[in-house]
């Protein structure tokens, strides 16, 4: 079994202005015992031999990776060719794009949020091969059981959305595959994975909070 999180920001994230670099991501993800992770930086596939290379050191795969903006909303790509990320302007484009090594995920569907899907998700949905288990929750207010209702039997990946390295490991996934990039995403699309989660305590919860309003503020333009 692999531990997994493939939604995660760091420094070189276009829109966010996050205080860790790609390698400093890396080293701690090690320390946690990562297997396979995947840097999703907004409108940008930050993913190079250079880093790919170091990641593999730290004993960790590394998966090319974007969150991409459609709309006003957020989508996970995985192992896309650049072009034909440029390409996608539309979730009518999604479509022409995938294929049996790539893979579409949607990011925190029902998590209160500008950027999040929403109901939308539940009209689209026939474009993702998987959706998110977000991390930002309590045992009292869990917006993933609205998404779990909607789900439709969809695989559900754990992932942290870090954008803090204190967020990483309270939700990650487990995937029952050999380390290798199209395995892993064939095991996801095929429901061989384990969203692991634990509900967030209140003070981490308004500590997370505070946070990610603080950094919002502070976001590149």
């Amino acid at each position: 079994m692999l531990k997994a999180d493939l939604h995660l920001h760091c420094s070189a994230d276009p829109k966010d202005n996050i205080s860790y670099s790609d390698k400093e991501l890396i080293d701690h993800l090690a320390k946690l015992g990562f297997n396979v992770a995947s840097i999703t930086c907004h409108d940008l596939q930050h993913y190079n031999e250079e880093i790919a290379s170091y990641a593999k050191k730290k004993g960790i795969l590394l998966i090319p990776g974007m969150e991409k903006t459609i709309k006003g909303k957020h989508v996970l790509f995985y192992n896309f060719k650049k072009e034909e990320l440029d390409k996608i302007k539309d979730f009518a484009d999604i479509p022409k794009y995938k294929r049996d090594d790539n893979l579409v995920a949607c990011p925190h569907p029902f998590l209160p949020h500008k950027a999040s899907m929403m109901w939308k998700f539940v009209k689209l949905q026939s474009v993702f091969d998987a959706v998110e288990y977000c991390h930002f929750y309590t045992r009292t207010t869990n917006h993933n059981l609205i998404t779990r209702i909607f789900a439709k039997n969809k695989p559900f990946i754990g992932n942290s959305d870090a954008h803090f390295l204190e967020q990483i490991g309270t939700t990650y996934s487990t995937i029952n595959s050999k380390p290798e990039i199209t395995k892993i995403l064939d095991a996801v699309k095929r429901g061989d994975v384990t969203a692991n989660s634990r509900p967030l305590g209140h003070f981490e919860i308004l500590k997370r909070t505070f946070k990610i309003m603080k950094l919002s503020a502070k976001s590149k333009k």
